[in-house]
């Protein structure tokens, strides 16, 4: 399940829970989207609820940082659960998308 809501003029927050896979990708894809269209160039993704994420899921946090940077803006990961985490260590991402535990 995937949810936003705009935290500012040019900000969201998206809520991710369960699973982020080749079935849940194209949906953050489709929100990440209308984030933009709203005015948002800052993201920031909650994803301590994550159960499993798959390279689909990957490709879609890497579209949405590629699509942010486009904009002049950000995507931030909040405290990523362990299996997200994991992926994103493994890959390396860790070093290229910023990640906020706490926030």
């Amino acid at each position: 399940m995937i949810s936003y809501e705009m935290i500012s003029d040019t900000a969201a927050r998206l809520v991710i829970e369960g699973r982020l896979d080749m079935q849940q990708a194209p949906g953050l894809r489709q929100i990440l989207g209308e984030a933009r269209d709203r005015g948002a160039r800052d993201l920031r993704l909650s994803m301590s609820a994550v159960e499993f994420m798959d390279s689909a899921g990957l490709a879609a946090l890497v579209s949405g940082l590629k699509q942010a940077k486009n904009n002049g803006g950000s995507l931030i990961i909040e405290n990523p659960s362990p299996a997200v985490r994991k992926v994103l260590e493994l890959t390396l991402l860790d070093k290229v998308i910023p990640i906020e535990e706490g926030a």
